[in-house]
């Protein structure tokens, strides 16, 4: 129990309600007995001054502290009939924030005057308090359930992990429009495709909302984008009580440099053995342009096939890649899930009477030759692919090359399709990782659910650099030109 006398330290009640009241900081410094810092203090000035706020810092520097906990108890204390909502990626996460806060009124001598009347004590549920004063605090998972709630302060945990962005800017940035409330997105990043780097970076997309939103990013020590760095020195830590110099280097030491600059110094571009770094990936972006039927020069279609269903099945994927010579542009993704062969096939039917591709690349090993000769009988250019473990290297560097070269183009027009899906398309590249195997032999292999895009893109451009020959293996890697016109297809079999 946090007793009055901690909390006032010789102040009068009066004083000291007064202060706290036009002070959020103070307050929480001394009913919590919490350290605040500079940067904590910035986090919360910010917050006061923007009615929409994302912060972006390392992990266990006091984010959820600060707006999970602190804030929301202020309010429910200065602000009678105040209505507070938390949202987590999770119930579970969501509801154990609550108890926090539960906690914390019961643990508090100060806060105790907030506890009902024993007979109220029902209005305290895993999902909701209701206070003496009649404010209340809910909590809630991140789904479209939330678009029925109209608060006064929102705060979304760890937004990083926020995976359908369209709930995020769709529902619960508009959940304090009516009551003219407060909405913070707290987070450590997690990839360059998340929704704090949409609102770090995204001008175009941000403006879209009223008021905009105010982001900034801190890092753990001696950084950029804050006032309170040009006061440090370098290396210093902005969270010393917790995270001294000496601490944070030991923790470097024990997690290693890639990890430690993803978690402390939020720098998602740090990966460790990826084949696909995504500063390099990134490079390929063009924020100008959409997902486009106007061809410029000879198109390629790679197709990564699936027919299992279910949410964890892999997806279908036709990638659309345009030759302009120099450089190639992805010009259409398709991306299905559990969907019947013969809808596959329309589809790419379809795909080929708008693009006319020189050649459509299909990887055979599962049921892919049935296939293919169906869409020969259509007349369609469409070669078969093998995907032995060498051959499924060779398209990999082959496409590593054209990445690292810079290629190839990617569509990344904020707020489109294409941006989406090319979001999609970074998290499968950079989660593809070099692995040894059990006999001491170099693989790729993804940690994430799918890899289906990146096979499917580097069917696509196998074609763009290397030759077909009508017997034999694909020349992966080479430059001798592209896929030859033939008027064979039909009747004598292409294997790559």
């Amino acid at each position: 129990m946090r007793t009055m006398e901690q909390i006032l330290k010789g102040d009068s009640i009066n004083a000291f309600y007064l202060r706290g009241k036009k002070d959020p900081a103070f307050w929480i410094e001394r009913v919590f007995g919490w350290y605040i810092k500079p940067c904590h203090r910035e986090w919360i000035d910010l917050w006061r001054k923007h009615d929409r706020v994302c912060i972006v810092a390392p992990t266990g520097f006091g984010k959820t502290c600060i707006f999970g906990v602190g804030i929301p108890l202020w309010i429910l204390y200065y602000k009678p009939g105040a209505e507070v909502l938390v949202i987590s990626k999770i119930m579970e996460h969501a509801t154990k924030l609550l108890e926090r806060n539960r906690d914390m009124i019961l643990n508090n001598e100060l806060l105790r005057s907030l506890e009902p009347e024993e007979r109220l004590k029902v209005t305290w549920t895993k999902t909701k308090i209701e206070t003496a004063n009649g404010s209340r605090l809910f909590c809630r998972p991140y789904t479209e359930s939330i678009k029925g709630f109209h608060l006064n302060y929102v705060v979304a945990d760890e937004i990083a992990s926020y995976t359908n962005h369209d709930i995020f800017f769709r529902y619960v940035l508009t959940r304090v429009t009516a009551k003219k409330g407060k909405l913070v997105g707290i987070t450590t990043p997690e990839s360059e495709t998340d929704i704090p780097h949409k609102l770090l970076e995204n001008k175009e997309f941000i403006t879209r909302f009223y008021p905009a939103m105010k982001s900034r990013k801190y890092e753990g020590r001696k950084g950029f984008d804050s006032p309170i760095y040009k006061k440090m020195k370098y290396g210093e830590s902005i969270f010393p009580e917790l995270y001294p110099p000496e601490r944070l280097a030991t923790i470097r030491d024990s997690m290693g440099s890639i990890k430690f600059d993803r978690e402390y110094m939020v720098d998602t571009l740090a990966v460790e053995d990826a084949l696909f770094p995504p500063n390099m990936v990134i490079e390929c972006w063009d924020d100008k342009i959409d997902f486009s039927e106007n061809v410029e020069g000879a198109c390629y279609i790679g197709c990564d096939l699936a027919y299992s269903t279910g949410k964890d099945a892999d997806y279908t994927v036709f990638v659309v890649v345009d030759n302009l010579g120099a450089t190639s542009v992805v010009r259409k993704i398709v991306r299905m899930r559990g969907v019947a062969i013969p809808i596959q096939r329309r589809e790419l039917i379809k795909l080929s009477e708008t693009f006319h591709p020189k050649a459509i690349l299909i990887d055979e090993s599962l049921f892919g030759s049935n296939f293919i000769q169906d869409l020969r009988m259509q007349g369609l250019r469409a070669i078969g692919c093998r995907f032995d473990y060498k051959r499924r290297i060779n398209y990999l560097l082959n496409l590593r090359r054209i990445i690292e070269e810079k290629k190839i183009i990617f569509p990344h027009k904020p707020g489109s399709y294409a941006e989406h899906l090319t979001d999609e398309l970074y998290k499968e590249l950079t989660a593809m990782k070099k692995v040894k195997t059990q006999s001491g032999i170099t693989s790729y292999q993804s940690s994430a659910a799918h890899d289906d895009m990146v096979m499917a893109l580097a069917l696509a451009v196998s074609s763009v650099s290397a030759k077909v020959q009508a017997k034999g293996d694909l020349l992966v890697g080479t430059k001798k030109g592209n896929v030859p016109e033939t008027k064979t297809l039909n009747t004598k079999a292409i294997i790559i």
